[in-house]
């Protein structure tokens, strides 16, 4: 994904945050690109690459979301959070369904 790279779907690690882990993310995955898909189908923009970058890795240092990508996964409410919560971070708006 030209947005964020060969990182884009990697998640933080847990050791060291300002360093991303070396294998691909399922959940990291469905919450960037289901975010982009709401965005691309709403019309509504993606912020520039660096903004996108810098308020991705915020929510990843957030211990909030890293529960929802972490605990419960396949939950319904937990899905949402996460996607909802990219989609915030990735367009600077919430999301009205």
């Amino acid at each position: 994904m030209t947005l964020f790279g060969e990182t884009a779907f990697h998640n933080l690690s847990a050791t060291n945050p300002d360093q991303f882990v070396n294998r691909f993310s399922p959940t990291v995955f469905d919450s960037v690109l289901i975010a982009i898909n709401l965005a691309n189908s709403r019309g509504i923009p993606i912020q520039d690459t660096e903004v996108c970058q810098a308020e991705k890795i915020h929510l990843l240092k957030d211990s909030d979301y890293q529960k929802i990508l972490s605990q419960e996964t396949m939950r319904t409410p937990n899905i949402r959070l996460r996607i909802f919560a990219m989609f915030q971070a990735l367009t600077g708006q919430g999301i009205h369904q």
